[in-house]
């Protein structure tokens, strides 16, 4: 009686018979029988070795989170145009992955306690309007105080009001001349978020401000 024989025919050295999905699935096992293999073996070993392959593992999942941030960083090229040309030398600028802020302190654009412009606004107020009617983002203009409470009888019953009256000062001045009003935020936050603590008056004058956040990258 003549013997049956099975048999697997190879073309290009891979296996004939063997649906790709038989492939994934091994593979998957395996990796699972070893994972669980290092988690048994975890549990023989010392406690001391123990922690010390925890901070190995760690270590390793903390390099690559910093190498992807890097990458992001990478990707979040400031556009040409946003970048300024040398403005008032009284003016801060700070960049981010969404933007430029630029920082005026409060005596350069108002007395304590006033919302109207002062006579030395406008020189930095007329840099920076050339400057954004050159970019198409848009202007959040931010209102700050510190947090000295308001006199009675005075026109503003808040902070609160003051910051967003003289955020509107600034806006409209933007307006005038020539900023789209589409592109035009602004924000009063009163001394809910200062720079320093409000403990010394060096810290008050830098907390009682103005902020232009010029946004090129939604979040």
């Amino acid at each position: 009686m003549r013997k049956k024989f099975s048999y697997i025919r190879f073309h290009g050295g891979e296996h004939a018979g063997a649906p790709i999905w038989l492939t994934i699935y091994g593979d998957m096992m395996t990796n699972l029988m070893l994972f669980f293999m290092m988690l048994w073996a975890l549990t023989r070993m010392s406690l001391d070795a123990q922690l010390t392959a925890h901070a190995s593992i760690q270590k390793t999942f903390v390099q690559q989170e910093i190498k992807i941030s890097h990458i992001e960083e990478e990707k979040a090229v400031i556009p040409e145009k946003i970048v300024p040309n040398k403005f008032d030398e009284s003016l801060k600028i700070k960049s981010d992955l969404q933007g430029i802020r630029i920082i005026f302190d409060s005596p350069i654009l108002f007395n304590l306690g006033r919302a109207e412009l002062n006579p030395s606004a406008v020189k930095p107020l007329d840099e920076l309007s050339a400057w954004l009617t050159d970019v198409p983002y848009t202007v959040i203009v931010e209102g700050h105080t510190d947090d000295t409470p308001i006199k009675k009888g005075l026109r503003y019953s808040s902070n609160w009001e003051l910051s967003l009256d003289r955020a509107r000062n600034v806006v409209k001045y933007f307006q005038k001349k020539g900023i789209d009003p589409k592109r035009l935020v602004l924000a009063g936050y009163g001394e809910y978020h200062p720079l320093y603590p409000n403990d010394t008056a060096e810290h008050k004058k830098s907390n009682r401000r103005i902020e232009i956040y010029v946004v090129y990258r939604e979040k």
